[in-house]
């Protein structure tokens, strides 16, 4: 059958998208600058690419580098720039982020191998390290300017990172001295405890610690206010060695645990 010859038939012709096309550039710039000020940083139309417009290029950084850094970044030693440099994305909020942490500087005089808050937020315990001879443990008030101070003395030391209970009123520091594993319990006036563990497990002081690393290949945790849990590795014998030890009553919690490694003598598999 043939179509009736008086039927118009309309042919619709989409048209066709528009392609805007920008100097690489400008599209360059756009993405540094966002990159650079973030995506919430300034109020600006975005192109197609979902870059900053160019009204946000100008409006929120005036095309200027300088500008741009100093309204991203602040410096925390300067009140001025504390106070008026807050960083663009937050500008807001400054207010809510100012006064809110208390700022003092301490020099230590010695390398700082380590530092922790304790729980009740009350002390900051840092190890310091002076030659491999002598370590300090230096325990700093957080509201007063009183420190306390205990020192690891020996022939060459090893030691990096105090232990703290649950309650943060509690510390230790295990350490290695010549091939001998010690454990230092203490609070924030005296040491509570001592412990030679090469005597309690009847090995020697055959283990030496890698130079130029702090690690004492020894480390322990509190199980409760009384009782810890020690973790060494025995080098020459390849033997790595766990146990529970009261420090209350000075003695050994059930047998130590021996388990003998598949490993080299290099490494620390704890």
């Amino acid at each position: 059958m043939m179509a009736e010859k008086n039927k118009s038939v309309k042919i619709v012709i989409p048209e066709k998208e528009a392609i805007v096309k920008r100097p690489e550039s400008m599209v360059k710039t756009y993405r540094r600058i966002d990159s650079q000020v973030g995506n919430q940083s300034v109020k600006g139309d975005r192109n197609f690419n979902g870059q900053l417009g160019e009204s946000a290029m100008h409006d929120g950084c005036n095309g200027n580098p300088k500008r741009r850094k100093k309204q991203q970044f602040i410096n925390l030693d300067d009140p001025d720039d504390m106070n008026d440099g807050v960083t663009v994305r937050f500008k807001e909020y400054k207010n809510n982020f100012l006064d809110m942490t208390d700022r003092q500087k301490i020099f230590t005089h010695y390398d700082v191998i380590s530092i922790i808050i304790t729980h009740d937020s009350k002390q900051a315990i840092t190890v310091l390290y002076q030659s491999d001879k002598l370590y300090y443990i230096r325990l700093y008030q957080l509201e007063s300017d009183d420190m306390n101070e205990y020192k690891l003395m020996g022939k060459h030391l090893k030691c990096y990172e105090v232990q703290q209970n649950s309650e943060g009123t509690i510390y230790m520091i295990p350490f290695l001295d010549a091939g001998v594993f010690r454990l230092m319990i203490f609070d924030n006036n005296v040491v509570l405890s001592d412990i030679h563990i090469n005597e309690l497990l009847g090995i020697d002081s055959s283990t030496i610690a890698i130079n130029g690393v702090h690690d004492p290949i020894i480390n322990a945790c509190f199980l409760d206010n009384s009782t810890v849990f020690v973790n060494l590795f025995h080098k020459v014998t390849k033997v790595n060695w766990h146990f529970k030890y009261s420090f209350e009553r000075q003695e050994l919690i059930d047998d130590p645990v021996a388990t003998k490694m598949t490993c080299t003598s290099l490494n620390f598999p704890i």
